[in-house]
């Protein structure tokens, strides 16, 4: 037994392993709470979507790490996924992690 070959998951525990590891990073709540400011770029209070920071598909994403972004500012003509994070924070003044630790705090006072 001390050669005995190690067991590989199936696609399907891999699938369920990957779901838990998602859902950790999950908080429904707070993206309601974020999606409820107006655009931190230019102060529109509709049509406010949730920009998350660093993007879901990259590694360190959180739903505690989100911006509220306009449609325009978040996926449009001068928005953040056509600049790039850089080029947006530059061209409007924001700072995203500043803007993150501010929401945390707000939501931190409201919750308790």
């Amino acid at each position: 037994m001390a050669n005995a070959v190690p067991l590989r998951d199936s696609k399907a525990d891999a699938a369920r392993r990957k779901r838990e590891r998602r859902s950790e990073h999950k908080d429904k709540d707070y993206l309601g709470f974020v999606a409820g400011f107006p655009c931190i770029a230019c102060g529109r209070k509709t049509a406010v979507e949730v920009h998350h920071q660093p993007r879901k598909s990259q590694a360190g994403w959180h739903d505690r790490k989100t911006v509220p972004l306009c449609i325009e500012h978040h996926r449009g003509g001068t928005g953040v996924h056509l600049l790039g994070v850089q080029n947006f924070q530059k061209q409007h003044g924001i700072d995203f992690e500043y803007e993150v630790e501010r929401l945390n705090k707000l939501y931190e006072g409201v919750t308790k």
